[in-house]
């Protein structure tokens, strides 16, 4: 939906300014159109707007609170109880697709085909005994109508899951244990597609996928990436869920599209840990859902911490990077509004926060001998000099979007954050 609105609001860009009842809508991603209403299902599934003789249609629920509520005044002023007919001159409302407030979704027969394709395949020998393979895969999604009735518009949803379990940072190869939930990735993406009529078929290709195996001393397998499965989920524009398929590797694995959407596609993007004469450092470079082990260096360490945040509108609260623990840790979170950088010590929780912008934001925290510090979008920086470095080592590692273990914050437990977080980046040294 949201590549469908970003190309709606493109169109609509490239048009030149109309005159009548315009209005900027805006989107839960932020992605904006000018453009007029012509015409509004009452019952909130769909509508239709137009700019300059371009109509297009779009569901209300995926406009911010304030254009929905703009919506509704506008089904309001006009009395309409029945659903509107588009004026003369906009898109045609005849012909044999029905509205998607009308499609009778029960009945429908829509059927989900896979081909696996290798796009890619290298080996790389990291030594005389240590081989690394690593094949790059994607496939064709097909979707057929096999009712009799047309289908309105509907979006292909796709998840491409993976269990990590080879990392290859610059010059050598590690293995990582297949040890919790936390382990799972997914490559996903969506397509969007017009009206299916009786026995159409369209088809869309996924992002490549990439496993890895290690084999050691000549042939002898060693470790590998698993692939877990696809699972595709076909739905009408505005969300009503017409199919959701699982290949057999999806099915055996008891994968579900609720389950694997929101997983990260990124299992490491940057990892150092640097031990040298007893001296740690650390840096890391991670993205949502991602997580390092401990035990972690604390003691009279400088920690630095920034992130892209995109909230949801519906709920912006959530920890956004949480390090160490219950008796020492450093935390970055979103609660009531407001964006807070926290330390935990055996005496208590010291924090500071700002209010929480609007849209979308980078927040940036730092412990250092002169005091804790926030600030956002680069702006002036709230800060206390009464919190000093921490002096322990924590068993507990890093988190990015949650806090699992015991928590650093003063918040509840399962305090995850719902939007999304993109380029952390951690410097503990």
């Amino acid at each position: 939906m949201d590549r469908a609105f970003l190309i709606l609001a493109t169109l609509c860009l490239l048009c030149s300014t109309g005159v009548a009842q315009q209005h900027v809508f805006t989107n839960k991603k932020g992605v904006q159109i000018i453009a007029e209403i012509v015409s509004v299902e009452p019952d909130w599934k769909m509508m239709t707007i137009r700019k300059d003789g371009n109509s297009f249609d779009l569901a209300p629920q995926v406009l911010v609170l304030d254009d929905q509520q703009y919506v509704k005044n506008w089904l309001k002023e006009r009395g309409i109880t029945a659903p509107v007919k588009a004026t003369p001159g906009s898109a045609s409302t005849e012909g044999s697709t029905p509205p998607a407030s009308t499609f009778d979704v029960a009945n429908s027969k829509i059927s989900v085909e896979l081909k696996k394709k290798q796009v890619d395949y290298d080996r790389v020998k990291y030594s005389s005994y240590i081989r690394l393979d690593t094949r790059q895969y994607n496939y064709d999604i097909s979707v057929t109508n096999g009712g009799r009735e047309s289908v309105p518009p509907v979006v292909v949803s796709y998840a491409l899951v993976w269990k990590e379990g080879v990392s290859f940072p610059a010059d050598t190869v590690s293995y990582s244990r297949f040890s919790s939930s936390r382990d799972r990735f997914a490559i996903t993406g969506e397509a969007s597609f017009p009206s299916l009529v009786y026995n159409r078929t369209v088809t869309m290709t996924t992002k490549p996928v990439e496993i890895n195996n290690v084999n050691y001393d000549g042939n002898e397998h060693y470790e590998e990436d698993i692939y877990l499965g696809t699972v595709v989920n076909v739905s009408l524009a505005d969300g009503t869920l017409l199919t959701e398929y699982q290949d057999t590797d999806a099915r055996n694995n008891n994968l579900t599209w609720e389950t694997v959407k929101g997983l990260s596609s990124n299992p490491l993007s940057s990892s150092s840990r640097v031990d040298m004469d007893d001296e740690v450092t650390y840096n890391f470079q991670l993205k949502k859902g991602q997580s390092e082990d401990g035990p972690i260096q604390l003691t009279d360490k400088r920690v630095k911490i920034s992130a892209k945040i995109q909230p949801e509108v519906q709920s912006s609260d959530g920890v956004i990077v949480a390090i160490g623990g219950a008796t020492a840790g450093v935390t970055l979170f979103v609660k009531d509004r407001q964006v807070y950088a926290g330390v935990r010590t055996p005496e208590g929780f010291r924090w500071v926060s700002k209010p929480t912008p609007l849209g979308n934001f980078t927040a940036e925290m730092e412990l250092n001998k002169q005091g804790l510090s926030l600030t956002l979008d680069g702006g002036s920086a709230a800060s206390r000099a009464d919190v000093d470095l921490l002096n322990s080592i924590t068993p507990e590692g890093v988190e990015v979007g949650t806090d699992s273990g015991t928590l650093v914050g003063d918040y509840p437990p399962n305090f995850t954050f719902s939007g999304a977080i993109e380029d952390v980046k951690i410097s503990i040294q």
